[in-house]
C-alpha cells in the first residue's frame, strides 16, 4: 500500500509530537519534518477532527497529542489524513490483502512506531 503525501506528513507530524511529548508550533514541526507548513496546517485540522491531536491557543500555541501515543494506531492517523484508505484496492484477493494490512496497522501504535524506528 503506497502512502499519499498527506498520510506521510500526518505520520511525520504525529511521530514528532510523540517524540517530544509536548507542544510544538506548526512552524517547528514543518521545519523539523521538512513538511510544507500550509499543508501541515490542513492535515492538522483533519487530525484534530479525528481526536488525535489538540491545539493549544495562546502565547505558546501549538499542537499536542490528544491522547497517549500508545493509544493512537498508525491506521487512525492514515485514515484521518485520507478517509479513502480502506477503498484503495479492488477485487476479492486484493481486498483480503487490504483488510490484513488495515488490521495490522490498527495494532501498531505511534508509540510502537517511534520506539522501533525514526522516520
Amino acid at each position: 500500500m503506497k502512502l499519499k503525501a498527506s498520510q506521510d506528513y500526518a505520520l511525520s507530524m504525529i511521530c514528532y509530537l510523540a517524540r517530544i511529548n509536548g507542544i510544538a508550533s506548526s512552524r517547528e514541526i514543518a521545519e523539523a519534518e521538512a513538511v510544507p507548513r500550509d499543508y501541515l496546517i490542513q492535515i492538522a485540522q483533519e487530525l484534530r477532527y479525528a481526536g488525535i491531536i489538540a491545539d493549544k491557543p495562546g502565547n505558546h500555541s501549538g499542537y499536542l497529542l490528544a491522547k497517549p501515543a500508545d493509544e493512537i494506531s498508525v491506521f487512525d492517523v492514515l485514515f484521518a489524513a485520507d478517509q479513502n484508505t480502506i477503498d484503495r484496492f479492488s477485487g476479492h484477493e486484493a481486498r483480503k490483502v487490504e483488510m490484513l494490512v488495515n488490521r495490522t496497522l490498527r495494532e501498531v501504535s505511534i508509540d510502537d512506531l517511534i520506539g522501533g524506528c525514526e522516520l
